[in-house]
């Protein structure tokens, strides 16, 4: 299965690329549906990493995909300058899990 990269910055897109990892940069919540979308029927992506501004624009949907796709993964990863939400780790496991860390 291969990985795809879904980013609002062109330079987290240049450091995809050069790792051989394909990717698209999106900027607005009409482009990330329809990538999703597209993403989600194609069954040649196992990983999808989308990056902490583009998680932001469609936090709900993306959790449901998370939570619903059994033979995929997406993941969050940070844009340059690292993550801005430090304490994204702990709520995701308090969300998912219902456990106060």
């Amino acid at each position: 299965m291969k990985s795809f990269c879904l980013c609002r910055r062109y330079e987290t897109l240049i450091s995809m690329r050069l790792a051989g990892i394909k990717g698209l940069e999106v900027h607005s919540a009409q482009e990330l549906a329809a990538a999703l979308e597209t993403l989600m029927k194609s069954p040649e992506y196992g990983l999808i990493l989308v990056s902490e501004e583009v998680q932001k624009m469609a936090e709900e949907e993306i959790m449901a995909l998370k939570l619903s796709q059994r033979d995929r993964m997406i993941i969050q990863i940070p844009e340059p300058g690292g993550f801005k939400d430090r304490d994204y780790i702990l709520r995701y496991i308090r969300e998912s899990i219902g456990i106060k860390v």
